[in-house]
């Protein structure tokens, strides 16, 4: 294929198609016959699938950990989150050939488009966006006191709710589900404790 010469260290060429995956050794020439000894190899993967994104919801604050399934992973070096745009490109980290997941960014509340690269060029869409969400703040709740056995149904008072399947209540590192009443109101049940005292209690729309 041509190159563009940058300068005398540096060129740049766009890759052809190929008729499979795999490595395949470059070479340069300056006169088309005579060629360098190939010393690199480049990887050609198959095209990225995003077939399920989880989960699809978070804070503007960002910091979730979203996991997208699917197939043909394989540079775990490389790949890379888009959230909407190139300004908000994640490292992705590698589970396997058939899932990475990627920590989103702060963003301003909107549902984005998620996409996935394993080079930062050729991306694939997944299948749902992602919405970032104004920032739930817990501001009051009712009863505050409850039995160590459970059971203690808390009016939680806040700000930011959103109706979600994922909604929870988290009592100290004991998660319950928890019920959306309107944008200011969920309620939620009280676990079990092994031991009397305070614990803290925070809201999650994500899970």
């Amino acid at each position: 294929v041509p190159a563009v010469f940058k300068s005398e260290s540096l060129v740049h060429c766009r890759t052809p198609a190929m008729a499979a995956a795999g490595e395949a050794d470059v070479s340069v020439t300056t006169n088309g016959v005579d060629f360098s000894g190939a010393s690199v190899q480049f990887l050609f993967a198959q095209p990225l699938v995003v077939s399920f994104v989880e989960p699809v919801q978070g804070p503007e604050s960002g910091g979730t950990l979203v996991t997208l399934t699917g197939e043909n992973f394989d540079a775990p070096e490389a790949i890379v989150c888009e959230f909407g745009s190139s300004d908000y490109r994640v490292p992705a980290v590698w589970l396997s050939s058939s899932a990475v997941t990627c920590k989103t960014p702060a963003h301003l509340p909107a549902t984005t488009e998620i996409k996935v690269s394993l080079n930062g060029q050729q991306y694939t869409t997944a299948p749902t966006s992602f919405e970032f969400q104004a920032t739930s703040v817990v501001m009051g709740l009712s009863p505050s006191v409850g039995s160590v056995l459970g059971g203690t149904e808390v009016t939680v008072s806040a700000v930011n709710l959103v109706r979600s399947s994922q909604l929870k209540c988290r009592f100290g590192a004991v998660s319950v589900t928890a019920t959306f009443v309107d944008t200011t109101t969920a309620r939620c049940v009280s676990p079990s404790q092994a031991t009397v005292g305070a614990v803290d209690l925070e809201v999650s729309t994500n899970g």
